[in-house]
């Protein structure tokens, strides 16, 4: 039997083996969520996500009367999967998404109009430099479709704001660019705010015939590049598509996403706050920076109508009947506030130590009737960011009552609100789910739906028809409380204001990213987890390693090299020292320096092993980042040693060109690998004061793993340092500092990567971690193109 054959005979039995025995069907109709009319001959795809991450999709028109069913089969139980439909027809889409809970379900899906500014409708000033100082020749701003679609898309007025260095040049006036477009403008010291509004609808064309918004006049002081730090088409913008006559006009809802020199830049997802300063930012905030402000009547109202629409997608049990109270002096009393938090003992409430929200509110006449009362802050992000794929964590305390007092919060809720006003809601019952005088963290994932998407796990859920999670604007934040008899002071402690209240600490959302893996490591070294919290805890701290200025040490660790394979990319785990956001602070290294030296071992001329000569360098220049988690300081456990909190990680990496891979030197003894250093510092231009940014960037340390500690390089014969350079002195980094008598070693993160596999001691060919039919079909293929 030839090769050929064989493998064939062998694919049908596994074939066999792994054929189809579950079976699922999804049933529904498209609506148009402003009308509320069926939707014929809309395109419904139906997608599936599988055990290994993979997603299966298949697609199909509606009926005259907007209805769908798909049925299919599997060898894997659909019970459990993500589920998601997502239906469109010309400028209409939406979708909705599920966890699989039987093999026959029905489920609808509502679309509406996906008009919207970006990243259609791009802003940007035309290239520029000065020639000369003074007053310099006209600025256009433009705007053009970036993808044009297919209909012709028209503007009746804008918004735009300009922000340049005053300290280089100044505005001194604006000017009209077309004859239909009127513009009105207000100066301010490195800002310029721009209103636009047509005479008659004017048509947006793409990049090649841009439509000229508006002139900018500046007096410049120095001759200079560009300066202009932003261009941002701001929400007052309006845009609709030119229909033809008896087509119902289609209003999108204005994006407010930042544009920055025409390039396009996603609302930030992300966000940090925590703190006595940063709550009171956002709660002093104006849009479009991040704010918190009470929830309206009006809010509240939409916010329950979706909780009782029969067509919301619903789990677990209804939202608690209530009398909503907004917290506003209108309404009754109401104080929303910052408290800084008591350290020293909790505070008499709870507790409650660290910097928070407070909501505090009552009816306005003052006196209680026994019932159920709501009151809700909502935070608005100023943005429209996609929050796909997130981890959202807010950290409450409800109160615990009074001695003597059965009254206290009955319940809480956590909603994310589109830029439509459509949500997803989530609510937990208190005491059964979050406990009463405890801190609690609430983490919701937002690659899952229902109940389970949080832990703890809430106690219902709620998801609107239509609703977009990639266009989230606000979270919605409420407090149920209960009132039988007795009083509650709202803190500080001794306060004679009596109200129901609670106790917020902390708000985040993450990106859910990994670190990444990598095929064939040659070394690793990765940081170090604590538990499986997500994101990721992570133990160590960051020691400053940088390049400029001079006299900063640099950091190296020791690695072993045990074959011949070449490194081919390295990466790195770090923070930039008191940078607590989970995104990378506005000033960056241009650059990493990467070394790799030689070995001098212990008691040569030193107690400990150390860096010897440079003989590999590298400057890195296309590093790329992903967010990885939050630091756990361990010098923050001995009191005479500075710690940092809540510093956020991130990892690096660089790919490297073959020119420049690093190969090792022959080993003499195959069972002796030879040990190398590897140093990296961060590349920052020089300032014209000498001082390091604000957040400097540190490499970040890990409980020791490999030989000796890791070093700060103090001084080498070369410095700054360079191909050739010798190590002349430096200490090992240990907890407590060396010299101190028992100090724990500590390493750092990194790990080593090749493109180059080792031979596998299993099945495994592909390393993935378990054999299955990816290492046969690659047997197969190394198979037929050895030799007979």
């Amino acid at each position: 039997m030839s090769k050929r054959l064989f493998l064939l005979c062998l694919g049908v039995v596994l074939s066999a083996i792994a054929s189809g025995s579950y079976s699922y069907t999804v049933s529904g109709k498209v609506y148009h969520s402003r009308t509320g009319a069926v939707v014929p001959d809309a395109v419904v795809t139906l997608e599936i996500e599988w055990v290994s991450g993979m997603w299966s999709s298949s697609s199909k028109l509606t009926a005259n009367d907007g209805s769908f069913s798909f049925s299919t089969t599997a060898d894997s139980d659909f019970k459990g999967k993500n589920m998601k439909l997502k239906a469109s027809k010309d400028f209409l889409a939406g979708s909705t998404s599920w966890v699989c809970g039987s093999y026959a379900e029905s489920k609808n899906v509502w679309i509406s109009s996906t008009i919207q500014m970006n990243p259609n409708l791009a802003v940007e000033l035309d290239p520029f430099n000065f020639a000369s100082v003074g007053m310099q020749p006209p600025l256009s701003v433009t705007a053009y479709l970036d993808n044009p679609a297919p209909y012709v898309i028209e503007i009746s007025g804008f918004y735009v704001q300009l922000t340049y260095d005053p300290s280089k040049m100044n505005c001194t006036g604006v000017g009209p660019a077309d004859p239909r477009i009127m513009v009105n403008y207000n100066l301010q010291q490195g800002m310029i705010e721009v209103w636009g509004e047509t005479i008659m609808p004017v048509p947006i064309l793409p990049k090649e015939s841009p439509t000229s918004f508006f002139d900018v006049f500046f007096d410049a002081y120095a001759v200079l590049d560009p300066l202009i730090t932003s261009v941002v088409l701001g929400e007052k913008t309006t845009l609709y598509p030119a229909l033809s006559p008896g087509q119902e006009m289609m209003m999108p809802y204005p994006s407010r996403t930042d544009i920055l020199m025409g390039e396009p830049e996603k609302a930030q997802a992300v966000l940090y706050i925590n703190g006595l300063g940063e709550w009171s930012r956002v709660l002093e905030g104006q849009s479009p920076d991040p704010g918190i402000r009470p929830m309206s009547m009006t809010e509240w109202e939409a916010h329950m109508r979706y909780w009782d629409n029969p067509e919301s997608e619903k789990e677990g049990l209804p939202y608690p009947a209530t009398t909503f109270i907004p917290c506003d002096k209108e309404y009754g009393s109401g104080l929303l506030y910052v408290w800084p938090g008591d350290p020293s003992n909790g505070g008499g409430s709870g507790g409650i130590r660290d910097a928070g929200l407070v909501m505090a509110w009552m009816p306005s006449e003052q006196l209680w009737q026994s019932g159920d009362y709501a009151s809700a802050w909502r935070f608005d992000y100023g943005w429209d960011p996609d929050l796909t794929n997130c981890t959202i964590q807010v950290t409450v305390t409800p109160p615990a009552p009074p001695a003597g007092s059965k009254s206290h919060i009955k319940a809480v809720s956590f909603s994310i609100v589109d830029i439509a006003g459509r949500m997803r809601s989530w609510w937990w019952a208190v005491p059964a789910a979050i406990p009463l005088g405890v801190p609690t963290t609430v983490t919701i994932n937002t690659a899952m739906v229902g109940i389970n998407a949080t832990t703890p796990v809430a106690t219902g859920y709620m998801n609107a028809p239509g609703f977009d999670l990639t266009r989230s604007q606000f979270f919605d934040v409420d407090e149920n409380f209960q009132y039988i008899f007795g009083q509650q002071p709202v803190p500080p402690p001794g306060q004679q204001q009596f109200m129901a209240w609670n106790y917020w600490h902390w708000l985040r959302v993450t990106k859910n990213t990994q670190a990444r893996k990598w095929f064939y490591i040659k070394y690793g070294q990765p940081p170090v987890a604590i538990g499986d919290a997500t994101p990721p805890l992570i133990r160590g701290w960051d020691e400053p390693s940088l390049y400029w200025p001079p006299q900063t040490p640099i950091i190296a660790d020791d690695w072993p090299c045990k074959d011949d394979r070449p490194i081919t990319d390295i990466h790195w785990w770090g923070s930039f020292i008191g940078w607590n956001k989970p995104y990378l602070p506005k000033v960056l290294p241009k650059a990493f320096h990467i070394g790799i030296w030689t070995d001098v071992p212990a008691g040569v001329d030193a107690p400990y092993s150390h860096p010897g000569k440079l003989i590999w360098e590298n400057v890195c220049t296309k590093w790329v980042w992903n967010f990885a988690g939050y630091d756990v300081d361990p010098r923050c456990d001995y009191p005479d040693m500075t710690c940092q909190k809540d510093e956020a990680c991130f990892q690096f990496t660089q790919l490297l060109s073959e020119n420049e891979w690093f190969y090792q030197k022959p080993q003499t003894d195959p069972a002796v690998p030879n040990i190398y250093w590897l140093s990296i510092a961060a590349m920052y231009p020089a300032t014209p004061d000498g001082l390091p940014p604000a957040y400097p960037w540190g490499w970040k340390t890990r409980p020791h793993k490999f030989n000796d500690d890791a070093v700060r390089i103090a001084n080498t014969d070369i410095w700054p340092i360079k191909l050739g350079a010798t190590y002349l002195n430096g200490v090992p980094i240990q907890l407590p500092s060396w010299p101190a008598p028992n100090g724990q070693s500590w390493d750092m993160a990194f790990e080593l990567s090749t493109n180059k596999p080792t031979i596998p001691a299993s099945a495994d060919l592909n390393y993935s971690g378990f054999v299955d039919l990816a290492d046969f079909a690659l047997f197969a293929q190394q198979w037929l193109t050895s030799q007979p």
